[in-house]
């Protein structure tokens, strides 16, 4: 019996599946966090061998581990005037985590390297490991991060490990900014979680690749989540969402959450979570990347704003169904949008990430000359693509992609982002 073992952690509980392409064929429940005794016990109460799983899809949101970060970190923002925003400043109250920032002129501008050997030396005589690095345009030119890594290994070999802004492809400085800190808050102790699960799986005898669930709906491999762990943030939610669609047969589909107080409600497309058009808000930090668009209730609402919320969101002039995977007397029953109550919600966020899609998204900023260029900057990202894939020892059936062009007017020389999304299956 091959199949795909689903490791589902929640706050107080994790969840142990089996199965394969949206069929749950084994599930079990446990406290706190899972041991290896567990997860030996599960295999063979199911007659599961390590060699009959073929792959590990976690869904777990890494951005909890805030809460753990122990350690300061650095920041050097590099831009042409110092700006007074501090940064983060209301995730780092609610989580308590510290950070030194300074402000560097660029590489080549008088003064940049008596400021940047202040700067090491202090952070050198901090408990501090990591340093992040956000540059003005990093994203379009990488040349002046790289040259401070350059220089500071010179001054301090070895002493500090460097987390760039230009892997993030977000052109707005503070956007960009916000990003790269939660990241670099978050890389040592998603180190551990993720030394924990190798350990896990490694004791019961498994050796089947890893991936995780991101908030967009779709896998993506260990290397990338745990490089990226924002990327993680509300996979719980996206799971929920992919399980409901899937459950129904049906795309769009609405779905009903339970909340901290409350009520959320979210709706798929195309069996994928829809996702924001703008900015989500992380603790006050303003992120730009694809996190499932969903709307908080804080108690129950009066029928007609519900009412007034599912027309606004509904893509179709006629009924919709509603999952609810909530308390059902905490939702207002409308005649044109029928609530169904599924099976458990666990089985459901299991059978969602069994049938989820694996995901790539790949954007840059090019400036263009002429359609010839657009289609030799497209090969270039698709050649992106399949390396990263390769990279990650992914093969995948069923592949579709799309491109989407995005004009830069503020820019010179007919500047454009370039974005590529590919999805597929095992």
């Amino acid at each position: 019996m091959r199949g795909n073992l689903v490791l589902i952690f929640q706050e107080e509980e994790i969840h142990l599946l089996f199965g394969r392409d949206g069929i749950v064929l084994a599930y079990e429940q446990y406290p706190g966090t899972v041991q290896s005794g567990n997860l030996k016990n599960f295999l063979c109460k199911n007659g599961i061998t390590p060699a009959d799983i073929e792959r590990v899809l976690v869904v777990a949101d890494l951005t909890t581990l805030l809460s753990g970060a122990k350690n300061p970190a650095g920041y050097f923002r590099l831009s042409p005037a110092p700006i007074e925003l501090s940064p983060v400043n209301e995730l780092r109250k609610r989580k308590n985590l510290k950070l030194y920032s300074f402000h560097l002129p660029s590489p080549g501008q008088p003064g940049f390297r008596p400021q940047l050997e202040r700067a090491l030396a202090e952070l050198a005589e901090l408990p501090v490991k990591s340093i992040a690095v956000n540059s003005a345009f990093s994203p379009i030119d990488s040349g002046p991060e790289q040259k401070l890594v350059e220089t500071a290994e010179k001054l301090f070999p070895g002493r500090f490990n460097f987390y760039l802004s230009y892997h993030y492809n977000v052109l707005n400085f503070l956007l960009r900014e916000n990003a790269l800190l939660i990241n670099t808050f978050l890389l040592e102790s998603v180190k551990s979680f993720q030394f924990r699960l190798d350990d896990l799986l490694t004791s019961s005898g498994i050796s089947a690749p890893l991936y995780f669930l991101k908030g967009d709906g779709t896998l993506t491999s260990c290397r990338v989540a745990t490089t990226f762990p924002l990327l993680t943030w509300q996979a719980d939610v996206s799971s929920c969402l992919l399980g409901a669609s899937w459950w129904l047969g049906q795309g769009d589909t609405f779905v009903v959450l339970p909340g901290k107080s409350g009520l959320k409600l979210s709706i798929t497309e195309r069996y994928l979570p829809k996702l924001t058009t703008g900015f989500a808000n992380f603790y006050g930090a303003e992120l730009a990347g694809s996190y499932p668009y969903v709307i908080n209730f804080k108690e129950k609402p009066a029928p007609h704003k519900w009412e007034e919320t599912l027309d606004a969101l509904n893509p179709f002039p006629g009924p919709l169904p509603l999952v609810c995977m909530a308390q059902p007397a905490e939702v207002p029953r409308i005649f044109r949008y029928p609530v169904l109550l599924p099976p458990a919600a666990s089985i459901l966020q299991g059978a969602g990430v069994l049938a989820a899609p694996y995901g790539v998204e790949i954007e840059k900023v090019f400036f263009f000359s002429d359609h010839r260029r657009i289609q030799v900057e497209k090969q270039e990202l698709w050649d992106m693509a399949l390396w990263q894939l390769k990279k990650d020892g992914v093969e995948l059936k069923e592949i579709s992609h799309q491109f989407e062009e995005i004009p830069l007017r503020y820019l010179p020389q007919n500047a454009c982002r370039l974005r590529l999304k590919v999805l597929g299956r095992f």
